[in-house]
């Protein structure tokens, strides 16, 4: 008799077990799952830091049209360092044409995203607009909206201010 009960309850006990494991995943499960994640993510995604150096490397030489093209699909992504070097162009001029109200929304979308030193430029260029381009220019940053990088645009307007 006693034998019998000590079967049921071991019965019941990996029943439990069974449905709690079923409920919840093991660590191992949920590190598997992250490193398929970690794996998918590493292989199939283009390192934004790899097209952020390569804009740059276009904007040192002086090829501005290009590191233009490549800053605003960036920028256009949320990348703060790339929203910096866009408003920067759009106010010297640099691979677009010179545009203070953009330079303004840019630096103020970068300063916002923490880029300390977007804050100083965009006061630089405050000195140059007229209050009615400021306001525009701050309507256009609380409007602004990243895109996904399959929505972000490849090509821009030619810049006809300084050719490559």
């Amino acid at each position: 008799m006693l034998t019998n009960l000590t079967l049921k309850t071991g019965t019941l006990t990996d029943n439990y077990q069974a449905q709690k494991r079923m409920q919840m995943p093991n660590w191992e499960t949920v590190m598997r799952r992250f490193i398929v994640a970690l794996l998918f993510s590493t292989f199939f995604t283009t390192p934004a830091s790899a097209d952020f150096s390569d804009a740059m490397s276009a904007f040192e030489a002086g090829r501005y049209v290009t590191a233009a093209r490549e800053f605003r699909r960036l920028a256009q992504q949320g990348d703060a360092d790339a929203q910096f070097m866009l408003g920067y162009a759009y106010a010297l001029g640099e691979g677009v044409l010179q545009d203070y109200v953009q330079a303004h929304m840019w630096f103020n979308l970068a300063a916002a995203a923490g880029k300390s030193e977007a804050r100083g430029s965009r006061s630089g260029v405050e000195r140059k607009m007229t209050p009615l381009q400021i306001a525009e220019a701050q309507r256009l940053a609380r409007e602004w909206r990243p895109t996904t990088p399959a929505e972000a645009p490849r090509t821009t307007e030619i810049a006809r201010a300084k050719p490559e």
